[in-house]
């Protein structure tokens, strides 16, 4: 089992999707679409059996660029998922619109014709969330992490986690960190361009 942590972002524990970290991101998460890090990190997922995903993210553009197995640590905010096609998107909120006032947004038809319905995603807390995620931590036999911004406790032991219980270790940094002791390979760049032109070798190795 292959384990991708996506995001760095600062943490002091395993907050509710109703935190003020999460309310200060919502807008932001809303007005975005899936780039070519979500595709990409789709495809890995796709081409690699077993692989889930762990993520500091709030937002829900990796499931809806068509990712499964999303451990969002800090909750996430409301998305839609079509009932005919199952396809997940964001919810689009106007300006201002309060947090709140989501689950009242009407939903836009999707792009197959079916409508949409108001998701919520699993049944998870956060906490259950990171009870998954140090789970697969533990038994993964490869973790790809993508260091796109300081690294922070206790998301940062996830790396030292998967490394303890025997696992390979590739890091994508942006800078020097405090854990490049760790990683069997590590690239320093662009995360974005490094994810993609890892996955296109993934995908040429296991096509070959």
């Amino acid at each position: 089992m292959v384990t991708l942590r996506m995001g760095c972002a600062p943490v002091q524990g395993a907050e509710s999707g109703q935190s003020q970290w999460a309310r200060q991101r919502l807008r932001l998460d809303m007005d975005h679409r899936p780039g070519p890090a979500h595709h990409a990190l789709v495809q890995l997922q796709r081409a690699l059996p077993n692989t889930e995903i762990v993520t500091d993210a709030t937002d829900l553009l990796l499931e809806t660029a068509g990712a499964t197995h999303v451990w969002h640590l800090h909750g996430h905010v409301p998305g839609e998922r079509c009932d005919a096609c199952g396809a997940i998107r964001c919810l689009r909120l106007p300006s201002g619109h309060p947090h709140r006032g989501a689950v009242a947004i009407p939903a836009e038809p999707c792009a197959c014709g079916g409508a949409p319905h108001l998701w919520t995603g699993t049944a998870d807390s956060p906490r259950q969330a990171w009870s998954h995620a140090l789970e697969s931590t533990r038994r993964c036999d490869a973790m790809l992490w993508l260091a796109d911004g300081e690294f922070a406790y206790p998301a940062a032991e996830f790396a030292h986690i998967a490394v303890v219980h025997g696992a390979k270790l590739v890091m994508l940094s942006q800078a020097p960190s405090e854990l490049d002791r760790l990683p069997d390979v590590r690239v320093e760049g662009s995360i974005t361009p490094s994810l993609v032109d890892l996955t296109s070798r993934v995908l040429a190795l296991r096509q070959a």
